[in-house]
């Protein structure tokens, strides 16, 4: 067995990928975007929040036509920006939210916030 090493399955452990908050007195910022499979059409979604996790300021923005220079994030650590980038897509234009969290995100937000 040169090289080759054994791995005990039963040992593994699942890694779980979940939203962290800012140190206190920074902002964080989650950016997503929702596309149509061989179309350069997407939406995209970004909260700012803070170190309580609360949503300073949310985007959806339109459809659009999107370049690579993005970065993977697991959707389970990504879930508000997941949201708003889907609703973005559907929606085709763009709306902003400051102070007041819209409904549709609310419950992700908050189970983001009580990890």
């Amino acid at each position: 067995m040169d090289g080759c090493g054994m791995i005990n399955v039963y040992n593994l452990r699942k890694l779980v990928h979940r939203w962290t908050k800012p140190n206190i007195g920074c902002l964080k910022m989650n950016v997503d975007g929702a596309w149509q499979p061989g179309s350069s059409e997407g939406g995209i979604g970004i909260v700012v929040c803070n170190e309580d996790g609360a949503g300073r300021s949310v985007i959806g923005g339109a459809k659009g036509s999107f370049g690579d220079g993005f970065t993977h994030i697991r959707r389970t650590a990504n879930s508000v920006a997941r949201r708003i980038a889907r609703f973005a897509f559907h929606i085709g234009t763009s709306l902003t939210w400051f102070e007041e969290t819209p409904d549709f995100i609310s419950d992700t937000l908050f189970e983001d916030c009580n990890l």
